[in-house]
């Protein structure tokens, strides 16, 4: 099988383009891949996508494996998955801030207008209009907006079943594969020098939390669980890895005086040091509230890792190892007081947890078991187009 795949690679700022950059390598020990991107692929075969051509052109292939997310980056292979059908990869099943960034927000709203009546009717048009008109916002979670691009497609991907859900509100009859999420086992790194590396503290309990900082992170509901847990944990800091989305500031206010000496934010680092933060605390609390059917990276990393892990108990969180995850409901104080109270008083349960996690992610997640699962969806959409 000839294949192209379309993506962004680092060192665009995205998970979908390190999420690419292991994918690449496994598939292109299975069929004859040529990786088009706006810059080369670390050794594959490259062709800038801006060449990107159908089937016939100079670089050809027998079909394509489009990486689509819901930001700019993704926006020139979205361009070509409506041009020349193929397998697209919703890694957001809900891509309304794309499709209306790169129509209404650029002064097209008749073209915003036009998408949503395509994907979702006339009650689309309508709260389209009146969100051109300024009246009241659009709820993204009700219109996903990819109805046109599940047309145009030979085959859609998604991470969870929650994802597919969403796909199937959209396009009941879409032909829906799901295929996990791909994280490559990370080496195992010494929790002490990795501590060392990063400047931590090397004896407090660390507890993680790892991503953009955006609302929908909850920061600030952990802050407030450990304001009222402080006096009880073990000697503890809160680190804070990733970029601040916009919640930062907000986050930080809750934290009582107690409490804010004890939160380190790292900010944004590089992947080496990525790694090392993930080995470096004693477990990771992944929140998500509300959820647009997303799966988190963090999370699958964190398990990787061999992290135990706090995490939401909503959409595609909902299907990773019980076992390896605490899970709390959304915006239940107590459920996560209670969670980070266990795991930080109890380092049996979290090694049990990590090791849990660990050994399912590298059954489940390592890029060449994913890597055989694509080419199976792949064939199939190919014998079916």
């Amino acid at each position: 099988m000839r294949l192209a795949l379309l993506t962004p690679l680092p060192p665009a700022q995205s998970g979908i383009a390190d999420y690419s950059a292991e994918l690449a390598p496994a598939l292109a020990r299975l069929c004859d891949l040529t990786v088009y991107a706006p810059q080369p692929a670390n050794g594959l075969p490259w062709q800038p996508i801006a060449t990107f051509r159908g089937p016939a052109g100079a670089h050809g292939w027998d079909i394509a494996l489009y990486q689509i997310g819901n930001n700019l980056d993704h926006e020139p292979v979205y361009r070509h998955a409506l041009q020349w059908p193929g397998v697209v990869v919703l890694h957001d099943p809900i891509i309304h801030h794309f499709v209306a960034a790169i129509t209404e927000r650029r002064g097209e709203g008749g073209s915003y207008l036009r998408e949503m009546l395509y994907s979702h009717g006339a009650a689309g048009g309508q709260a389209a209009r009146v969100a051109l008109r300024g009246q009241q916002g659009v709820d993204a979670a009700r219109w996903p907006l990819t109805g046109r691009l599940i047309d145009a497609s030979l085959g859609v991907v998604v991470h969870s079943e929650a994802a597919a859900a969403i796909v199937r509100q959209v396009r009941p009859e879409a032909p829906v594969t799901v295929i996990p999420h791909l994280v490559a086992p990370p080496p195992r790194l010494s929790r002490a020098r990795a501590r060392q590396a990063l400047g931590l503290p090397a004896e407090p309990l660390l507890i993680g939390v790892f991503g953009l900082v955006t609302p929908a992170k909850q920061l600030d509901a952990v802050v407030l669980a450990l304001n009222d847990l402080a006096d009880q944990l073990p000697d503890w800091r809160l680190v804070v890895v990733g970029e601040d989305g916009g919640a930062l500031a907000a986050a930080l206010e809750q934290a009582t005086a107690v409490v804010r000496p004890r939160i380190l934010v790292l900010g944004r680092l590089p992947w080496p040091d990525f790694r090392r933060a993930l080995a470096a605390v004693d477990l990771v609390v992944a929140l998500r509230w509300p959820t647009l059917g997303e799966t988190s990276g963090v999370a699958l990393r964190a398990l990787a890792a061999g992290t135990p892990l706090i995490a939401s108990a909503t959409g595609a969180f909902r299907e990773l190892p019980v076992d390896a995850v605490t899970f709390v409901p959304p915006n239940d104080q107590a459920a996560l007081r209670g969670a980070l109270a266990a795991l930080a008083s109890d380092p049996t349960l979290r090694r049990q947890r990590g090791e849990t996690g660990r050994r399912w992610a590298a059954a489940t997640l390592a890029p060449p078991v994913v890597a055989r699962q694509y080419l199976a969806a792949l064939e199939a959409a190919l014998h079916s187009g």
